[in-house]
């Protein structure tokens, strides 16, 4: 597997097409492993963050992206490029190459001469989870865990579910900036006279905040 390393994120129509396309092939894909998020954060954080930018491309195919930064002021560690936001983060592969794609870039960091990386808001469900103990200890490094977040999850059975969602939400909006106009006339309370219907969502453990030490 070939890695090549970027310290920017390029506007690349291109990379932009096969990352995304990778991430939809991802074992749970989300709107934050994609190629338009991973820039909008680095041109967001660029005066306080250095983007490290990891490609691993296997039979000319790109295979494996991992979007890191480094702080300046500790450049020796490395973290998942969007972590200071608290999306989800995560290695984009497919599942089966997930065990590949994460060596070569353990690799590659002792190359650069990185002595920490830390990989915050990994869902706890990803195959990186499942991947990282057994190629960490042969790259020689320690790894420790621990939970991040509890996040509560939505699922949405098809799109009147979500048609409806979205028109809630809009509501709720609208009634929002009403009574913050009232507010400007006098003092306002709300009184609910119905119960509202109990959720059926679950809640699970979504994030875990995991660390590498040499």
């Amino acid at each position: 597997m070939r890695v090549t390393v970027l310290k920017e994120i390029p506007e690349d129509p291109d990379l932009s097409e096969a990352w995304n396309t990778l991430v939809l092939a991802m074992d749970h894909p989300e709107v934050f492993f994609t190629y338009q998020w991973a820039l909008a954060a680095s041109r967001g954080f660029q005066k306080h963050l250095s983007p490290l930018l990891f490609l691993m491309h296997d039979a000319g195919q790109l295979a494996g992206v991992v979007a890191l930064a480094v702080d300046p002021k500790a450049p020796r560690a490395a973290f998942f490029l969007t972590s200071s936001t608290a999306d989800y983060c995560d290695v984009v592969s497919t599942p089966a190459n997930r065990r590949a794609v994460i060596l070569a870039l353990l690799e590659e960091i002792q190359k650069l001469g990185l002595s920490d990386l830390v990989l915050a808001n990994v869902p706890s469900n990803s195959a990186t989870l499942q991947e990282l103990p057994g190629v960490a200890g042969p790259s020689r490094f320690y790894v420790t865990s621990r939970t991040a977040y509890n996040c509560g999850v939505v699922q949405m059975e098809g799109e009147e579910q979500r048609e409806t969602l979205l028109q809630t939400l809009a509501g709720k909006g609208r009634e929002k900036r009403a009574l913050k106009k009232l507010t400007n006339l006098g003092a306002v309370r709300v009184i609910h006279l119905t119960q509202p219907e109990p959720s059926h969502h679950p809640l699970t453990s979504r994030d875990l905040h995991t660390s590498l030490h040499p």
